[in-house]
């Protein structure tokens, strides 16, 4: 994880850097989606993907539903 991405540390520790954006009303799986706040992946599953090649980052959830069941990879916690 980016040091500035650290909450305790920073002020805007969801800004794009810092996390897989995730929204079931405005999201993309395709190629347009690339896990930031403007064009974020519609699914979870997506992100999951994501965050396997990622540093650290969290998954950021928006306050939507997401009708779905999970689940995690070994190793991964909430």
């Amino acid at each position: 994880m980016l040091e500035s991405c650290d909450p305790s540390l920073a002020a805007n520790s969801a800004a794009d850097p810092c996390g897989i954006f995730v929204s079931s009303s405005i999201g993309v799986d395709a190629s347009q989606g690339d896990a930031t706040k403007i064009r974020p992946y519609a699914t979870i599953a997506k992100a999951l993907v994501a965050l396997s090649a990622a540093t650290g980052n969290p998954i950021d959830l928006c306050g939507e539903t997401f009708d779905v069941s999970v689940a995690l990879p070994v190793g991964l916690r909430l």
